[in-house]
């Protein structure tokens, strides 16, 4: 039997993966937690599990796990809080750099944002739903059908409360405040749409800021400078692998061109575990040119969205440079 809880990395979709698996250990017996965010990694996780019931927590949960557990009936947790207190969570929890913690609470954010509205989701929010553990934990054994009582609300509260997840005070407001400029814009860009209630009927908007993609083939070199084209026909810059909700979205790359480079061809793409669109263009002239693509995310993919930019063929001389990408999202 499986448990799942959609959310973003954090400490609320923890917290939410401890209560349940509490619960369901009062009520039902031994309970595990896995990770998995899509069918593959949940058939793999569920080939070790000891225990014969587990909480899936799913921190960047795909389209294909959406479209299963609706087909199935199954209920499940939606567990989200303020993506900015996420990412200091994150940011505290692990070594990683800025760009690294905002892609995948940003990841994390839009499976949320996708899971919220589906047939069998409990909603739960950090900034209001914590401020009553107990209450929220009633809530999630009534959505899963648990048989506990008061007590076990308690005392599963208290445990995972004295494990340090309970919730954190002035953490986040902490993190943000010791943020640079330019590291606020590429958050704020990057999980627009996840910050506060959206608007109805207003399409989301995001901005990928360069310091989020990277250079090459490499992972390890960020391509928030220019890049030299020189060599063989290659991918020069790509990422920033983050999942989108699903719908129609127009994506506008901004590039820089040197006068060397403006007479070459480029391939733009977009990927996830196939190609969504793609574009070749020719600036002609240096300085300042926009690559526009439309693409479509569906249930069909559990893989986040990466863009590309490659040569056509080889070049002796020229500099690229990306200032970031923007992403509108198609009214329904």
């Amino acid at each position: 039997m499986f448990f799942f809880v959609i959310a973003p990395p954090g400490r609320f979709g923890m917290w939410c993966d401890a209560i349940v698996a509490g619960l369901s250990a009062r009520a039902l017996g031994p309970t595990g937690i896995i990770h998995a965010n899509s069918l593959e990694e949940l058939s793999s996780s569920a080939l070790q599990l000891e225990a014969l019931r587990a909480v899936v927590a799913a921190r960047h949960a795909g389209g294909r796990l959406r479209r299963a557990l609706i087909d199935a009936n199954r209920k499940f947790i939606v567990a989200f809080e303020d993506p900015r207190r996420a990412c200091a969570d994150l940011a505290h929890s692990s070594p990683s750099d800025l760009p690294h913690v905002v892609k995948q609470v940003a990841s994390g954010a839009a499976a949320v944002m996708a899971y919220r509205a589906a047939p069998g989701a409990l909603v739960l929010t950090a900034e209001t739903d914590w401020l009553d553990p107990v209450r929220a934990a009633r809530a999630i054994a009534e959505h899963f059908e648990l048989p506990v009582s008061e007590r076990d609300l308690t005392e599963a509260v208290g445990e995972v409360d004295a494990a340090g997840l309970a919730q954190g005070e002035g953490e986040a407001e902490a993190w943000w405040r010791a943020l640079g400029e330019a590291e606020r814009a590429l958050t704020e860009g990057a999980l627009a749409p996840y910050l506060g209630e959206p608007e109805e009927g207003t399409p989301a908007s995001i901005v990928w800021a360069g310091g989020l993609f990277f250079i090459g083939d490499r992972f390890d070199q960020g391509a928030a400078r220019p890049i030299d084209i020189t060599g063989r026909a290659r991918c020069l810059l790509h990422g920033p692998y983050v999942m989108l909700p699903p719908g129609t979205w127009a994506a506008v790359l901004s590039l820089q061109f040197s006068r060397e480079a403006a007479e070459h061809d480029f391939l733009v793409e977009v990927v996830t575990d196939r190609q969504l669109a793609s574009t070749t263009i020719r600036p002609h002239h240096d300085g300042h040119l926009d690559a526009e693509l439309t693409f479509v995310i569906d249930d069909s993919s559990d893989s986040p969205v990466s863009i590309r930019l490659s040569t056509q063929r080889a070049a002796f001389d020229g500099r690229v440079m990306l200032s970031g990408a923007r992403l509108l999202q198609h009214p329904a």
